[in-house]
């Protein structure tokens, strides 16, 4: 019931959708149940990615795509595959861009 709030908020862009995400996942945890803890770390990510926090992102899809597919529900899994995917293709433009400056570092994803 909280992922679904989360996400409504998410997605009307609330100021607490953030403090929703987190409700979520600290109720996911606290039930032990692995799809609702998915749930909300892909909704973590994408609010990270929105942000523009990459990194912190990156590491909120890497656990949601683990949970999911622990959990064997491969629509979803594919779903948040797709967001994750869109976050790295965005990383790799901006980073292509940095690069031509002179002075970027080679590693870049932020």
């Amino acid at each position: 019931m909280l992922v679904s709030l989360a996400e409504l908020k998410l997605e009307q862009r609330s100021p607490d959708a953030a403090a929703t995400i987190e409700q979520a996942l600290s109720a996911a945890e606290e039930s032990g149940e692995t799809l609702p803890k998915a749930g909300a770390m892909d909704l973590k990510a994408r609010l990270l990615a929105e942000r523009g926090e990459t990194q912190a992102a990156a590491r909120a899809y890497d656990v949601a795509v683990r949970l999911l597919s622990e959990s064997k529900v491969p629509a979803r899994m594919r779903e948040c595959l797709l967001e994750y995917g869109k976050l790295l293709v965005s990383c790799n433009r901006r980073c292509s861009a940095k690069r031509k400056l002179p002075g970027w570092p080679r590693g870049c994803f932020g």
